[in-house]
């Protein structure tokens, strides 16, 4: 094959993926999201995980989650999802400089509650969060 044949094959073939990506965007955008199909409990597999993990989203937009509980909405066409935490890094942080400092009795009292809004992507039979799937196991 000369030169002339492979670039035309790799433009081709580069042609062809940016089509059919383009094809994907434009249905995932159109893509309404319904009440109705997202309630349901969703689960990770756990693929060489510690721990299986379950996504919980109810009717009334509340929601069960790994960090606990938490609400759920639709804006612009998007799933959120909104739960505090304990924002343990910091915890241990504190607790390691106090340890260092010798500082038992200058304890300082500090909040740790955070609060995360973040999104999370429908797609067919299941979700997408932080790169992972989430398979639909009831509805």
């Amino acid at each position: 094959m000369t030169k002339t044949n492979i670039i035309l094959i790799f433009i081709i073939n580069t042609l062809l993926s940016a089509i059919i990506g383009f094809i994907i965007g434009i249905n995932i955008n159109n893509t309404s999201i319904d009440n109705k199909k997202i309630v349901g409990t969703y689960r990770k597999n756990s693929f060489g995980d510690y721990k299986e993990e379950i996504i919980a989203l109810k009717k009334d937009k509340s929601m069960i989650f790994k960090n606990g509980k938490g609400t759920w909405s639709i804006e612009n066409g998007r799933l959120y999802i909104e739960y505090d935490y304990i924002d343990e890094v910091s915890m241990s942080v504190d607790e390691l400089e106090d340890e260092f400092n010798n500082n038992i009795q200058n304890k300082k009292k500090s909040d740790y509650k955070r609060h995360a809004k973040e999104e999370i992507t429908m797609v067919e039979n299941g979700l997408i969060y932080n790169n992972s799937f989430y398979e639909k196991i009831t509805k």
